[in-house]
């Protein structure tokens, strides 16, 4: 399972051997027969596999695309959202304290009111038991006009890095500070004036951080993606720990050599057939990460 974050600290997204307990994922079928059926069986094991805490995880999500009818098919809409509701359940299953949206957690800037209602529904049940939760803006849902995104509707929901919204937040956990800080998406094909603004608040945000951190972003990194204007990994800040990336659709764990890790856990769902083949190859939905340890 691939997007929230949860902290317990527990929380899902990806993460690196020194930080995940177990991953939730859809392991490939012998055979895919199209898009319809890789998005059922990957309902179907959603619910799959037992989490073995060494901590408390934390869950991850991103690029949910809620509202997206994938080819114009009404059933890919409704599973979509139902495997969405699905990977909340089993976030909230694992007893995590934090669940993290990387960005797109919809598909448009006004998504349908299915699709807003959907997110209340499943984020109030967080909300219920305790658990913050955390997003950023991505592509997809940052507003392209003067107008606020859908993510300021969700009642609980704490948004960060958009206009004068806060960049960060600090909780306490068993006598441990943890933050989460994060900076919506930048439309970096517009011009290198963007993205020096997006460096200056990502630094901004890393220098609050801590160790027991998590930064997120939903931006195109260069080294795993060349096709699109990017930041270059020797541009992001050497802390926090763990940075949390949205954006990308297939699974990336990256180890720096100072012990930090970069990792997009890909989108939940199969957003285009062209992902299928990743689908195969790498699974589709989330991981718990656990910050707990001090290695």
């Amino acid at each position: 399972v691939q997007s929230p974050i949860c902290l317990g600290f527990n929380f899902f997204h990806a993460a690196d051997d020194f930080l995940v307990s177990q991953e939730h994922s859809y392991p490939p079928a012998s055979t895919v027969e199209g898009f319809r059926h890789g998005i059922e069986l990957n309902s179907y094991l959603l619910g799959a596999g037992e989490f073995k805490k060494t901590g408390r995880p934390v869950p991850i999500e991103t690029d949910v695309h809620i509202g997206i009818k994938p080819y114009g098919m009404n059933w890919a809409f409704k599973e979509v959202l139902n495997h969405f509701g699905n990977a909340i359940e089993k976030a909230i299953g694992e007893h995590i304290d934090v669940i993290i949206f990387a960005g797109d957690l919809f598909d448009k800037p006004r998504p349908p009111n299915r699709a807003i209602k959907t997110v209340i529904d499943a984020v109030s049940k967080a909300i219920a038991k305790g658990i913050k939760v955390y997003s950023v803006l991505g592509d997809h849902d940052l507003p392209k006009v003067a107008d606020i995104p859908p993510q300021m509707l969700i009642p609980g929901l704490k948004l960060f890095g958009f206009k004068s919204v806060n960049y960060i937040d600090c909780f306490t956990v068993n006598n441990i500070e943890y933050c989460i800080g994060g900076v919506s998406h930048y439309p970096l094909k517009y011009g290198t004036q963007l993205k020096d603004k997006l460096l200056s608040e990502i630094n901004y945000v890393a220098k609050q951080l801590n160790n027991k951190s998590v930064l997120i972003l939903h931006q195109n990194i260069s080294n795993y993606n060349m096709l699109e204007p990017g930041l270059d990994l020797s541009e992001l800040p050497d802390k926090p720990r763990y940075i949390a990336m949205g954006h990308l659709h297939r699974r990336i764990i990256d180890r720096r050599m100072n012990g930090q890790v970069v990792a997009y856990p890909g989108s939940l769902d199969i957003i285009k057939k062209d992902e299928i083949g990743e689908w195969k190859k790498n699974g589709k939905g989330f991981y718990l990460i656990d910050l707990s340890s001090d290695e």
